[in-house]
């Protein structure tokens, strides 16, 4: 949209439904990854399916939460994954009222859920101490917490227009790894994703959220910042929350648009714009040719940005594993990593191996 001239033209209410649709896809990602994949290591569990024999009705009310973010999802995209009904300039349609209305009251359950199980984790989950001094980076809109727009910014100064994003970035290819690593030009490592967005812009927070986040601070003993990227969990937690909740209100007042997208003419142009996915800055760029067809694409996704910090955190770790059994420490440093949500498939670069490698 920014390569084709139209993105400062784009209606409130298509904007209104992209935060939906950000919205459901917070909910299922956040609550998949809490509790299928990281909340087993913190209670021990080799898997969500042995956790569930011990902690069936939690794993059943997460299910459910999971539901209700993929319905979202669904609602705006057609299906709940790999959806096909967002498009250039907007929607290829909006959705019927009745639909939308028809999710309020369970949007509304898992809302109240959400908040007690929430709470539930701050007060029954011990994490691991490992604090270190990060340098956080999300959007940072001027009246909302981070989706889809705002500057980039950062709690040690970062402060750039979406378009200034490759001045400040670079990425590297190191020599152990076939994912390419993201650094602040002449700084380091940085961190984006849900400890990222809540540490900076808390006080966006929707007031479901901002009501919730001081329990459970007083739970853990923490104000922010948290520096310990195991509280991540509870980020997330606080993240599904404020999505329902706006979720919630947008569907209260959904009333069906009067075009569900707007008119696109093929330009020749360049844009780069990030927004939040669920695990923190995705940025893409592309370049279109006279007649729009894309001739080039960049996109830097989350995984890659937190490659390094990953990496630094397991450093920091090592030392305090080393002398333990090789699978105990491995398991450790699993549950590190997993503090990230990492799509590694979407941080490595292909390798294109000899057909004569043995």
């Amino acid at each position: 949209e920014k390569a084709l001239g139209v993105f400062q033209h784009l209606d409130p209410e298509i904007n209104s439904l992209r935060n939906l649709l950000y919205c459901g896809e917070w909910i299922e990602s956040h609550v998949l990854h809490m509790f299928m994949l990281h909340l087993p290591d913190f209670l021990g569990f080799e898997s969500v399916i042995s956790m569930a024999e011990d902690h069936g009705p939690l794993v059943k009310r997460a299910l459910k939460i999971k539901k209700i973010g993929n319905e979202v999802v669904a609602l705006l995209g057609g299906r709940s994954v790999h959806p096909v009904g967002v498009c250039v300039g907007g929607f290829y349609r909006a959705p019927d009222v009745k639909d939308a209305r028809a999710l309020l009251g369970p949007v509304k359950a898992a809302l109240d859920e959400m908040c007690e199980i929430t709470l539930f984790l701050a007060e029954n989950i011990e994490f691991p101490k490992l604090d270190r001094d990060y340098e956080f980076v999300s959007l940072y809109p001027d009246n909302e917490y981070p989706m889809n727009l705002g500057r980039i910014r950062s709690n040690k100064g970062l402060d750039i227009d979406q378009e200034e994003f490759l001045e400040v970035v670079e990425e590297k290819h190191v020599k152990h790894s076939t994912a390419l690593h993201a650094l602040i030009k002449d700084r380091g490592a940085y961190v984006v994703g849900p400890l990222a967005r809540l540490n900076l812009c808390a006080d966006k927070l929707h007031p479901r959220a901002a009501e919730l986040l001081p329990k459970v601070c007083d739970m853990i003993k923490l104000r922010l910042p948290w520096q310990n990227n195991f509280l991540s969990l509870l980020a997330r937690g606080i993240e599904t929350v404020h999505a329902l909740a706006v979720s919630h209100d947008l569907l209260s007042a959904y009333k069906r648009p009067p075009r569900s997208r707007i008119p696109i003419q093929p330009r020749a142009g360049i844009g780069g714009h990030g927004t939040e996915a669920p695990r923190g800055v995705c940025w893409h760029q592309y370049e279109t040719d006279a007649e729009g067809t894309i001739t080039s694409a960049r996109i830097v996704p989350p995984t890659s940005q937190n490659q390094t910090s990953i990496e630094e955190d397991l450093r920091e770790l090592a030392a305090r594993v080393v002398r333990l059994p090789d699978e105990e420490a491995a398991l450790k440093c699993e549950h590190l990593i997993r503090n990230y949500d990492p799509c590694i498939s979407c941080s490595v670069h292909f390798l294109n191996f000899s057909r004569n490698w043995r």
